[in-house]
């Protein structure tokens, strides 16, 4: 496993409460206050792809993901359900 999937891994971990910021911190070799931040950048950048990816209907978050039989089809995404506005809601 990379360096880097250990991290995102870890602090994922962290998010759910598995684990605390001072024993990533330690099995990383870095500070709390650095697992802290990229616990801020974690979760913002989830605003981020989460907003996006209703704004436009599309799951790929900026990443096209290609057809297995390797063809060299077009990039494909996923279509997701449009939100209804709050106005459209009913009580």
């Amino acid at each position: 496993m990379t360096h880097e999937i250990k991290i995102v891994a870890a602090v994922l971990a962290h998010i759910r409460g598995e684990v605390t910021a001072s024993c990533v911190a330690d099995s990383l070799g870095v500070t709390e206050l650095q697992v802290q931040a990229w616990k801020d950048i974690f979760q913002v950048a989830g605003v981020v792809a989460l907003s996006n990816a209703l704004k436009t209907g599309t799951a790929n978050c900026g990443i096209d993901s290609y057809d297995d039989d390797d063809d060299g089809g077009e990039p494909t995404t996923t279509r997701l359900p449009r939100l209804k506005a709050s106005s459209d809601r009913t009580a």
